[in-house]
């Protein structure tokens, strides 16, 4: 079997192989790595140019599937400043909450009916009580309730269907100033402490 003499491709010489500031190869590099792996018998490939990109982890695409820089990740996840929580799914993909909304209401959005995403939930009690029912319960929603009034009315916090809310499965009331933070919690009998 006769041997086939193998062409090296031409070496890099104009950068550094390796980008000491970043620790990364550089596409030079890499491409000649490709070069001789092709050259080899290796499968066929190629590494997409994203040198116009200024991001350094994240490149994303846009609605016309252009690639784009990532340069704040909170803001390109949600537009939101607020908190996100990011949930390894184990197979190489992650999994985001909903952006966390700060809500504000007065007697004229009552009855309200809670957000899953609804965080801080500032209830205005001055001119009338306030009548707020829950969210069907889901483990890790948490809604953080204050009565921000000062005339003597209260919010009256409804538990949905057979939830419990606090042990009980019945209102509670929140007085002018008080502040109640609540978790669900799904597994047993728990519900919304």
């Amino acid at each position: 079997m006769p041997i086939t003499p193998l062409t090296l491709p031409a070496f890099p010489r104009s950068k550094l192989f390796v980008d000491v500031k970043e620790q990364e190869f550089t596409r030079e590099y890499l491409d000649y790595l490709i070069d001789l792996f092709n050259r080899v018998g290796g499968a066929s490939f190629f590494i997409p140019d994203f040198s116009p990109l200024t991001a350094s982890r994240i490149v994303a695409t846009d609605s016309d599937g252009e690639a784009e820089s990532v340069t704040d990740l909170t803001n390109w996840i949600l537009g939101t400043t607020g908190q996100i929580t990011v949930t390894d799914n184990g197979d190489g993909t992650v999994t985001l909450s909903d952006a966390p909304n700060t809500t504000r209401i007065t007697n004229a959005d009552s009855p309200y009916t809670t957000l899953s995403n609804d965080r801080n939930i500032f209830t205005n009690t001055d001119n009338d009580p306030i009548i707020m029912n829950l969210v069907v319960g889901s483990k890790g929603i948490y809604h953080r309730i204050a009565n921000t009034g000062s005339s003597g009315n209260a919010v009256t916090l409804n538990p949905n269907g057979m939830d419990l809310l606090l042990g009980s499965n019945s209102s509670v009331k929140l007085l002018d100033g008080d502040v109640l933070i609540i978790v669900y919690e799904a597994s047993g009998p728990e519900g919304w402490w």
